[in-house]
């Protein structure tokens, strides 16, 4: 938080914030910034709006819905995979992913070549065969009842699983979409991003 604020308060200098949808809407947005963060982070709300809010800078959280429903991130499930140190086991277990596209797991597995819902699917049929459990890390919120109602925040949509939408056909970019946007229709209009 003290490096942010030590940011927020030099670029305040330069800028003029506003919220993001408000920084898109401008036809000339030189001079004006927007403070966004993706997936929902508990740490943004317990440690960053407390000094976003005394500073009056508006910000927007990028969500993924996935969360609500106990959906694990899959680079959760590639991390675990990695700590364990059964990348090879993994790579010679997997079906329908090109490692050749970069040579490390991390970066071949969230690659836009290989479509993200068979890397997933991929990791959970490796990770069963494995007899092994994944949770979330829990540092993301798992609720719309965990967001806070401030003036200063707004929601958006960052997808149902956080896949790497330009790995998916058309028709399951816009599932991703839609199904966070389901979830974003629960919450008051004015709290929720049109970007």
């Amino acid at each position: 938080p003290d490096v942010l604020r030590t940011h927020i308060e030099y670029l305040s200098e330069f800028y003029c914030f506003v919220s993001v949808d408000e920084l898109a809407a401008m036809s000339d947005p030189r001079g004006f910034a927007a403070v966004t963060f993706d997936d929902g982070y508990r740490c943004v709300f317990d440690e960053t709006m407390p000094l976003l809010e005394s500073l009056g800078v508006p910000f927007t959280v990028f969500l993924n819905s996935g969360n609500f429903e106990g959906a694990v991130f899959w680079r959760d499930k590639v991390r675990l995979i990695s700590s364990l140190g059964l990348i090879a086991e993994f790579e010679a277990f997997m079906d329908g992913i090109d490692s050749a596209v970069d040579e490390r797991f991390y970066r071949y597995t969230k690659s836009p070549r290989n479509n993200s819902e068979v890397v997933d699917r991929q990791l959970d049929l490796f990770l069963e065969s494995q007899c092994l459990e994944v949770r979330g890390s829990g540092y993301c919120v798992t609720s719309l009842e965990e967001l806070p109602d401030s003036a200063y925040v707004n929601y958006g949509n960052h997808s149902h699983r956080h896949y790497v939408l330009s790995s998916l056909l058309s028709t399951e970019q816009n599932l991703e979409i839609k199904n966070t946007k389901n979830w974003l229709d629960k919450l008051p209009a004015e709290k929720c991003s049109d970007i």
